[in-house]
Formats: structure tokens, C-alpha cells, sequence
């Protein structure tokens, strides 16, 4: 498998995880998507622990918790690698119709 580093801008230069780790992560989960999620919020009131934003603000390489990071050029990153799509889905927290990530088939 190709390896894709997504750069998360809101860490510096040179902040970025694998591709792969967003797709272990939703197999580890048992889905194949992730709402995006994205707050400007503290990481303890973020109100949507299953998201993207959530799930890379607790990355090790992100030093700022209180930052949103599923910025919109972080979501076309992934988007562009061709492994997922954006596409509304329930959110598994409130139920309600979210922007999402889904991965291809």
C-alpha cells in the first residue's frame, strides 16, 4: 500500500500522519466512516469524541489539543489521496445527517 502523509497545517511545517492510520483507525472501529467534526473548541468540550477533528487533536504529533484540526484543507488531503469521499452520514453521537469521510471501495 502507498504511503499518503496527510499535513496537518495547524501544527507546523512538518506535522502529518499516514493515510494508513485513519483507515486502521475505522477498521479498529468496525465502520467506514468518520464525521468530520470540526470545533472550535477546547479537546474537553468537543462534543463529538467519534469524529476526525477529535481523533487528530489526540494524534501524538499534535501539540495543540485546543485547535481544530479537520481543517477544510486537511479534509481535501484526504479526499484527494482517493481513498475516501466526503458524504453526509448519521452521526453515531446525535444521530443527526453530518459531513463525513467514507472510505472508497
Amino acid at each position: 500500500m502507498k504511503k499518503e502523509k496527510i499535513f496537518l497545517p495547524e501544527c507546523g511545517v512538518n506535522a502529518s500522519f499516514e493515510i494508513t492510520e485513519l483507515l486502521d483507525e475505522l477498521e479498529k472501529r468496525k465502520t467506514n466512516f468518520i464525521i468530520i467534526g470540526a470545533m472550535k473548541a477546547t479537546l474537553k468540550t468537543h462534543t463529538k469524541p467519534h469524529s476526525l477533528d477529535y481523533w487528530l487533536r489526540e494524534l501524538s504529533i499534535v501539540k495543540l489539543k485546543n485547535t481544530m484540526q479537520a481543517t477544510k484543507e486537511v479534509q481535501n488531503s484526504i479526499v484527494n489521496t482517493g481513498r475516501f469521499f466526503l458524504e453526509k452520514r448519521r452521526c453515531p453521537i446525535s444521530s443527526n445527517y453530518c459531513n463525513a469521510l467514507v472510505i472508497t471501495k
